[in-house]
């Protein structure tokens, strides 16, 4: 079973252990920031090694942006406030990418094959996803996931509704739900 895996499990994992903590500070789902957190972590480890799982190269510019953006709100009216908070939000990149490596997670390409393939996906269009979110399905699709993992809930929307390359259904679920489905599959 291929599992793809999009930004946000990667900064529910790291929302308790670096930079991304100020990125997880409401409850999803009816989970606790700590409660993301440990389900990503299970649900990494439980891909790790034993199944063939991925994530595309925007994961690491997504999760960058997202601390970059969290952090401009605090140094509005600082001079070279922006150069000084770039740094810091690398460092999350840099966290991601170790993440990433020791999960034993795939880094897939962003190729010009997936953005034809996203822009082909009218169906991604007519739900409003916006780019990074198509993006990440078309590169899920690309891999040939059975599942994608995310906690964006237009993606989740998608469940059931897109196929793979070899033409099943993805399974689009968040990390908790995830961990049932793949206890299941054992």
């Amino acid at each position: 079973m291929s599992v793809y895996v999009e930004t946000g499990i990667f900064i529910d994992y790291l929302s308790c252990r670096g930079s991304a903590r100020s990125l997880r500070t409401e409850s999803r789902r009816g989970r606790s920031q700590g409660q993301l957190a440990l389900d990503a972590e299970a649900f990494l480890l439980h891909i790790r090694g034993s199944r063939n799982g991925g994530t595309s190269a925007l994961t690491c510019y997504e999760a960058e942006e997202a601390l970059f953006k969290d952090l401009a709100t605090t140094v509005k009216g600082v001079s070279r406030g922006g150069q000084l908070i770039v740094p810091v939000a690398r460092a999350l990149m840099m966290q991601t990418l170790t993440a990433i490596q020791y999960f034993d997670v795939q880094v897939l390409e962003l190729s010009p094959g997936v953005i034809e393939r996203q822009l082909s996906m009218v169906e991604l269009q007519k739900r409003g996803l916006r780019a990074a979110d198509a993006l990440h399905v078309a590169t899920a699709v690309e891999f040939d996931a059975d599942l994608l993992v995310s906690g964006d809930e237009d993606i989740l929307n998608v469940d059931g509704v897109i196929t793979n390359r070899s033409g099943r259904v993805i399974r689009c679920v968040d990390s908790h739900d995830a961990l049932k489905l793949l206890g299941q599959d054992e």
